[in-house]
């Protein structure tokens, strides 16, 4: 797992979550400004991630836990965009499935 023991991924020396305008929000800014990325949040990474694993196939509990939601409709619910690209892809597998059964 990727969190420490207090369940926050960034602390301070006591643990404690870090305000966003800390050290790290203030050295992404700057790596973002350096490669001239778009504006992008510190918080656009969060949704990235779990973008990615919702792609990758991850479970849709894990990523809620991760996320640290209530419940997985509510990350779903949140990330529905991504699903219907999912909807999508199971279309085509299983197109493609139907297509190598009839072909036996």
């Amino acid at each position: 797992m990727w969190k420490n023991d207090s369940g926050l991924v960034f602390t301070d020396e006591l643990g404690d979550h870090l305000k966003h305008d800390l050290l790290v929000y203030r050295h992404f800014k700057r790596i973002v400004a350096s490669i001239e990325m778009p504006e992008t949040r510190f918080h656009d990474l969060r949704h990235s991630c779990a973008i990615m694993e919702l792609q990758a196939g991850c479970s849709i509990k894990v990523v809620q836990e991760q996320l640290g939601h209530y419940s997985s409709a509510f990350t779903m619910d949140v990330y529905a965009s991504v699903s219907n690209a999912m909807k999508k892809d199971t279309q085509n597998r299983m197109e493609n499935l139907i297509k190598t059964v009839s072909d036996l």
